[in-house]
């Protein structure tokens, strides 16, 4: 990872990551605690970075057979640390990727897909996908996880937000389909 001075070009400072970078989100320090500013998913870790130095703050594994996608939403304060927390949503990656199968139909929270498979036989497969989705919650501080993974049966989200009402509740808000 690499910051760059946006007048001058300059290196301001450089950070080698293990490899197989997936994505980065900065811009989370709005009226936080957090002594970082960067959240990023490289190989199989997330690091969390502050912008002005560049110093790791934390390392954790990803969670097992997860891959987050973006954005990254930013919570209050839920272990007591004094440093609001962060919801990561992710899919279960072991799975078909929606973009590879076209939906049939839905039988409670199974689709039916049909996935085309060049062989020798040109063969059609016709299977079943269970896809979730999982909020993961971590603690700002140490970027280790807050209570247990929750697990929403759907059939995949593509995208997602974080709502806040006047009245002070926070809803993580899924959008659904293929």
């Amino acid at each position: 990872m690499l910051a760059l001075d946006g007048t001058k070009g300059r290196t301001l400072w450089e950070r080698p990551l293990d490899a197989e970078f997936h994505w980065a989100q900065c811009g989370l320090q709005t009226g936080t605690r957090r002594s970082w500013h960067c959240l990023l998913s490289h190989s199989d870790n997330l690091t969390a970075i502050d912008k002005y130095t560049g110093d790791v703050v934390w390392q954790q594994p990803q969670p097992t057979g997860l891959r987050s996608s973006l954005p990254v939403l930013s919570v209050p304060d839920l272990d007591g640390d004094k440093v609001s927390d962060v919801v990561l949503v992710a899919s279960d990656d072991t799975q078909v990727k929606p973009s590879d199968c076209l939906p049939l139909f839905l039988i409670e929270r199974y689709t039916c897909c049909i996935l085309l498979v060049l062989s020798e036989i040109h063969q059609i497969s016709v299977f079943f996908v269970h896809l979730q989705t999982q909020l993961i919650l971590l603690s700002g501080k140490k970027g280790t996880q807050i209570g247990s993974t929750v697990i929403i049966d759907s059939i995949g989200t593509n995208n997602h937000l974080l709502h806040y009402t006047k009245g002070g509740s926070y809803y993580v808000l899924l959008q659904r389909g293929w």
